[in-house]
C-alpha cells in the first residue's frame, strides 16, 4: 500500500460500495507481514506520501481526491478500512452508515 493508483483503487471501490480483501505478495519480510496481521495501520502512508512512476498521475490523482472527500478524509477511511479488514471487509459498510456522509 504503498502506491497512488493502488489507493485510489481502494478509494474508487470504497465509494462504488465494492468488496475489498487484500492478500500479501510473495517476498513480505515478516516484519511487515507481523503488523499486516495485527492490523498495524503505521504501516499504512497518506496517499500524499505515496509513490508513482509518473509525477502528473500522482499530481492528478491527489488534486481529484482535495477536490472531492478532501486527503485526510480519504487517508482516513482508507486506514479505518484496513483496520476492519475482514472477509468483504464486511464491517466498514456498517461504519461508514454511521459517519457523516462525505462528497465521494
Amino acid at each position: 500500500l504503498r502506491r497512488v493508483w493502488c489507493l485510489l483503487e481502494i478509494g474508487t471501490a470504497l465509494r462504488n460500495g465494492q468488496p475489498i480483501s487484500f492478500c500479501l505478495t510473495r517476498g513480505v519480510n515478516q516484519e511487515l507481514q507481523d503488523k499486516l496481521e495485527a492490523l498495524d495501520v503505521a504501516v499504512l502512508r497518506p496517499i500524499q506520501d505515496c509513490e508513482a512512476s509518473c509525477a502528473e498521475d500522482k499530481t492528478r490523482i491527489l488534486d481529484a481526491i482535495s477536490k472531492t472527500v478532501g486527503l485526510d478524509r480519504f487517508n482516513y477511511e482508507v486506514s479505518v478500512l484496513l483496520q476492519m479488514q475482514g472477509p468483504g471487509v464486511s464491517g466498514f459498510g456498517a461504519w461508514r452508515a454511521w459517519q457523516d456522509p462525505a462528497p465521494w
